[in-house]
């Protein structure tokens, strides 16, 4: 017997003859994405229900694709299966080559799956730049907001030039617009979408140009000092 194992779905409730060459194809595709990183080219498909197998993998190919399918639940394909309610509660398992896929180990079972609730809000986001894209029909401009989010919004060709400036900087902009959240039962919010209406650069700061607007609005008498940050050093600084 091989030592290599074999990843495979299984749809309880179906024969690929019930299914469409679009939902085939949509299948294949989200179950490829589990693969990601060890070998995601064809294995097998075969009937008695559905069975999608994977080609064989050694032993690191397979730490890989073990890894992305235990950090998988509730993902695109978990998304795409709650669709279809009516092929039965799927499970993705490993069996050795050459042994049926009926032997397989039960690794993770897909049950339904709760929708993220949504909702539209207007809101201001600072980020930066990362990238810019255009074409003859769209431009866009994909930003990483400082909370971790990273999205891509749709942008005038008239703003492409302005935001180029700021592409590989470490420059922070605010960014408003609409934005759409997805929340689940856990209430961490996802954003899911932002529709970009306006921005504006924030200019760099400095202790010299703060202690500069200090001095020039402040009522304390600083601005009679010398030296006004060497004061704060001595007053305030450790």
């Amino acid at each position: 017997m091989s030592d290599k194992l074999v990843i495979a779905l299984r749809l309880p409730d179906k024969k690929p003859s019930d299914l469409k060459f679009g939902e085939m194809a949509e299948l294949f595709k989200q179950f490829a994405n589990l693969l990601k990183g060890s070998k995601d080219n064809f294995g097998y498909l075969q009937e008695g229900s559905i069975y999608v197998g994977s080609p064989p993998l050694d032993s690191e190919e397979y730490k890989v694709a073990i890894d992305q399918i235990l950090h998988s639940d509730g993902g695109d394909l978990d998304q795409y299966l709650s669709k279809h309610l009516d092929w039965g509660n799927a499970q993705i398992g490993v069996h050795r080559e050459g042994e049926s896929p009926k032997q397989m180990k039960v690794l993770r079972s897909i049950g339904n799956v709760i929708k993220p609730k949504k909702f539209k809000q207007n809101d201001t986001l600072r980020g930066r730049v990362n990238r810019i894209n255009t074409s003859s029909e769209s431009h866009s401009v994909g930003i990483t907001f400082i909370n971790g989010f990273k999205i891509s919004a749709k942008i005038a060709l008239d703003d492409v030039n302005t935001l180029k400036t700021y592409l590989g900087t470490n420059t922070l902009i605010d960014f408003s617009g609409v934005a759409t959240y997805s929340y689940g039962e856990a209430y961490e919010l996802y954003l899911e979408d932002f529709k970009l209406n306006s921005y504006e650069a924030l200019e760099e700061d400095s202790i010299e140009k703060w202690i500069s607007d200090f001095v020039g609005f402040g009522r304390s008498g600083w601005q009679d000092l010398d030296d006004p940050y060497k004061t704060l050093e001595d007053e305030r600084l450790p």
